[in-house]
């Protein structure tokens, strides 16, 4: 569950930003490169950041629907819901990673995310081990996303891509709070139980999330909009 939002654009979009970003980083352009990574980092939160929160959110009945069934148990659906609630840092994180490490890629610097995978990996056989007794399995999806993360840190030094992340930070977390929040208020007063009454739900509120995102102008939706419109024109 948590990995299909990366898959969807954390991976996606590495793969596609790293030709251009090893033409920009050979012919020595180092202002394209900057512009050509927070352009995909950008567009990386827009997916990620969304689909983390509603992962959050909406945790419990998405394990209902897909594994509430047979021996799985109230407590089991309980249990996974608190694990998947850990991953979900990891969505934004591995999307922000995969393009990070294209980044490096293009460059041929590889020092620093071989350091940076020690170190994540470090951090999340320490953070098991310490979290186990307190936290139990969950303490093993928390690790992994704090993992990630620092890996994430460890990279963003030297790429200039601070300042850029943080503006589509800006534009970009209030459409995905408002839509979270929408659904965590559906959730408690109106609930929805068959399995496409929920399905419905979620293509509702990322509708909604798109349009929000469009209303308020955010950069890397007007990118998508534009680009969408290219390829309806090109038909």
């Amino acid at each position: 569950l948590a990995q299909f939002p990366l898959a969807l654009c954390g991976a996606s979009l590495s793969m596609v930003a790293l030709p251009k970003l090893s033409g920009l980083a050979g012919m020595g352009d180092e202002q394209g490169f900057s512009n050509t990574l927070a352009q995909a980092l950008g567009l990386g939160l827009l997916i990620a950041l969304p689909a983390a929160l509603g992962l959050a959110v909406l945790r419990q009945p998405i394990v209902d629907i897909l594994f509430g069934h047979g021996a799985f148990t109230q407590a089991d659906i309980a249990a996974t819901s608190n694990m998947l609630l850990g991953f979900t840092p990891a969505v934004i994180g591995l999307s922000l990673l995969a393009t990070l490490l294209s980044a490096h890629l293009a460059r041929r610097t590889l020092a620093r995310p071989l350091a940076g995978a020690g170190a994540g990996i470090i951090l999340f056989l320490t953070l098991s081990l310490l979290l186990g007794d307190v936290m139990g399995p969950s303490s093993i999806a928390l690790a992994a996303s704090l993992g990630v993360w620092l890996n994430v840190l460890v990279l963003m030094p030297g790429l200039r891509v601070l300042a850029s992340l943080t503006r589509s930070l800006v534009h970009i977390l209030p459409c995905a709070l408002l839509m979270g929040l929408g659904t965590w208020l559906q959730l408690q007063f109106f609930p929805l139980w068959p399995s496409l009454s929920h399905g419905i739900s979620i293509l509702f509120w990322a509708a909604l999330y798109a349009v929000l995102t469009l209303a308020f102008r955010v950069p890397e939706a007007l990118i998508v909009c534009q680009a969408l419109r290219g390829t309806k024109k090109r038909e």
